[in-house]
């Protein structure tokens, strides 16, 4: 229908006389005002337009007619997706684009628009009073940018949606503007139940499913999934820049891609007639209410409303933590346990984003020493749950970023000495290779390696990797040493790269202590690989 709407525009009025009568077979008598029969009209009667005046060398004409029509076809994703099956919208999308003959004269842009009389190249005689559809390069810019990120989706995901009727192809550009707006944060399940059309009365039964579809569409285009993170989905760095640098030179493109602060006022108002339904409601338990709690924080957190944000994680914690310190849980406990250990991550989250960094430490610090009370006793909880061990690896990046010395050998051996406590490596080896590798990440940024030489450890970017990539491996390596090249080995035979490896192999090989130059190097030829492998 927008191809519709743009061709009828552009092609002249008697195109249907013209395509009956046309000697060629090419056009499409069915579907007339399509891009396919604008392009032949174009050809046929020689309306073919130079905006390239300086290469007159360029051939074939074609060419240039294919790139005109496939900016086109860019154009009329764009208005599919901006107007949300509105025409009114539409409407106003295409006329901010349409430019007077007048206008186009006094911008000194006349000049480059040309036709083809005759086998020459002539200037074409522009009309005031005429109409013309003219883009700017930032125009063309976001329009290029829009149908880049959306098109994938509409084209496989949209085209199917007839099946579940109108008004879920209507609500279509909202949940992917809305996924689109979760770029600048990782996000999950629990923040997709937060979309406007989820809470609306007469949404259609089936717009879980079809978000669901979205999302494991996306995971293959435009999302990447975290084995072990806080969140289960984020945007690769690319795709969040991108966006962010064309919030700043578009309005539209920060409207359509980016929370506002009253955009999500709906779903706070749904979340403030709980709490205050709960309230009044006796036998109602801490859960209840520290759960709606959590979820306004999260709120919070889209709307980068920080300090509203780590007020409702703190009185999502005060409803929990007496139960869990006085053990009063019950069955629940583990429940308990696992929703603190979350808002907690995201409390110390909130700060870090706010520059408070003090209190992000505290508040790591505080749950680190809940979990190492409860570790002995939920046993099969540590060994199987994925963000438990979060908290020790974001306590070392709190302290290199508080800290004027940074990050010391002390809080290495503080940090693994806890996690070999609290966890079993070989039971869950996703969860010791995940940790290790994020230690890894942390040296390889700080550019550092740690040595004792009383006890003779040593703690590496190289180490930790290698570590890594064995547990992941499931191999047999107890020791943070690899002198004897073993992880080396299991990285070849498992990613096929031995050539690029030589030089670790070589470091391996001396008998003296790497260098830290050295031990560096061969972390990031590692590291490369690594991540290869985790992705």
């Amino acid at each position: 229908m927008t191809e519709q709407f743009i061709c009828k525009q552009l092609m002249p009025p008697h195109i249907e006389d013209l395509i009956a009568h046309a000697a060629t077979r090419k056009y499409d008598q069915k579907n007339i005002y399509c891009l396919k029969n604008y392009y032949y009209y174009r050809i046929t009667t020689g309306q073919r337009y130079y905006e390239n005046e300086w290469n007159a060398e360029r051939s074939p004409l074609q060419t240039t007619d294919l790139e005109r029509d496939s900016f086109l076809y860019h154009f009329i994703s764009y208005l599919t997706y901006v107007s949300n099956g509105s025409p009114k919208k539409m409407t106003l999308f295409f006329e901010k684009n349409i430019r007077k003959g007048k206008y186009l004269e006094k911008e000194n842009k006349i000049s480059r628009i040309y036709q083809w009389k005759d086998k020459k190249q002539k200037n074409y005689d522009i009309k005031e009073s005429d109409s013309y559809l003219s883009f700017g390069y930032y125009t063309q810019e976001k329009v290029n940018f829009i149908h880049h990120l959306t098109y994938p989706i509409m084209q496989t995901i949209i085209n199917r949606s007839n099946l579940y009727g109108d008004k879920l192809l209507v609500s279509s550009s909202f949940l992917i503007s809305h996924i689109f707006k979760l770029h600048n944060n990782g996000f999950s399940w629990r923040n997709l139940e937060q979309t406007p059309e989820l809470q609306e009365i007469n949404k259609t039964p089936e717009i879980r499913e079809y978000i669901g579809s979205i999302i494991d569409f996306m995971n293959h285009t435009h999302l990447t999934s975290i084995a072990c993170g806080l969140f289960h989905y984020k945007f690769p760095m690319r795709i969040a820049e991108e966006i962010s640098y064309h919030s700043k030179i578009s309005g539209e493109v920060s409207a359509l891609f980016n929370f506002s602060l009253d955009e999500m006022q709906n779903i706070k108002n749904h979340y403030m007639r709980l709490l205050k339904y709960n309230e009044h409601e006796q036998g109602v338990k801490q859960y209840s209410q520290a759960s709606i709690h959590h979820s306004l924080g999260d709120t919070y957190i889209q709307e980068e409303n920080y300090s509203d944000a780590i007020r409702e994680y703190e009185k999502s914690m005060e409803y929990v933590m007496p139960v869990i310190k006085k053990q009063e849980g019950g069955i629940q406990q583990l429940n308990y346990i696992s929703f603190l250990n979350r808002t907690m991550l995201k409390l110390g989250l909130a700060h870090e984003k706010r520059k408070t960094d003090n209190s992000a430490f505290i508040v790591y610090e505080e749950l680190i020493l809940l979990l190492k009370r409860f570790a002995p006793t939920y046993r099969t909880l540590f060994d199987n749950m994925r963000t438990l061990h979060l908290a020790l690896v974001a306590r070392l990046y709190t302290l290199e970023k508080i800290d004027t010395t940074g990050i010391r050998y002390a809080h290495l051996t503080e940090t693994c000495k806890n996690f070999h406590n609290m966890f079993n490596p070989y039971s869950n080896f996703l969860v010791a290779a995940d940790f290790y590798r994020k230690l890894g990440d942390i040296l390889f940024y700080k550019n550092q390696a740690y040595d004792n030489f009383f006890q003779k450890h040593r703690y590496s970017t190289e180490i930790f990797y290698n570590k890594s990539l064995s547990l992941i491996l499931k191999a047999n390596c107890s020791s943070f040493h690899c002198t004897d090249g073993r992880c080396v080995y299991f990285c070849n035979k498992a990613l096929n790269i031995k050539n690029r490896l030589s030089a670790s192999r070589n470091v391996n090989k001396q008998k003296i202590t790497p260098k830290p130059d050295k031990c560096t190097t061969k972390g990031k030829l590692i590291k490369k690989q690594s991540e290869i492998y985790f992705s």
